[in-house]
């Protein structure tokens, strides 16, 4: 079992951004929260009968896994990258990465985010797809 931080990797697995109390705006994929935080997610989203009210579909909340890309197995940490859209957390799992094959991955997936689109990969994109729960 991992090491346990005050922070865990929650996954928002709509392809859009996701409100939810207590956590705040989610980008699309992985999410970096503190634990305070998804206790607090939890407080406020568990309905009458102590079941939560989110679709367990829109959120994937990794509380035994570590919130980065250290202290998992290359193919681990490699997926949770691909699952990344947020820049400033890939910069900073590449700053304290040294397996070859993540920073690679790493890498990989900062130039899908920050190359600029061709205009025929913009039509027919529906930005209006934010979601609050």
């Amino acid at each position: 079992m991992a090491k346990q931080t005050d922070e865990v990797v929650v996954h928002n697995n709509r392809k859009g951004t996701l409100t939810v109390p207590g956590l705040g705006t989610l980008r699309p994929g992985a999410n970096k929260v503190t634990r305070e935080a998804v206790q607090e997610m939890r407080k406020r989203t568990t309905g009458p009968e102590g079941k939560s009210t989110i679709s367990p579909n829109l959120l994937t909340i990794d509380e035994d896994a570590p919130a980065g890309t250290e202290g998992r197995t290359a193919a681990s940490a490699i997926t949770l990258v691909k699952d990344t859209f947020n820049l400033e957390l890939l910069n900073e799992w590449l700053n304290s990465e040294d397996r070859a094959t993540v920073v690679r991955a790493i890498n990989d997936q900062v130039e899908l985010l920050t190359k600029e689109p061709d205009e025929e990969e913009l039509d027919g994109i529906d930005t209006s797809n934010a979601e609050t729960v």
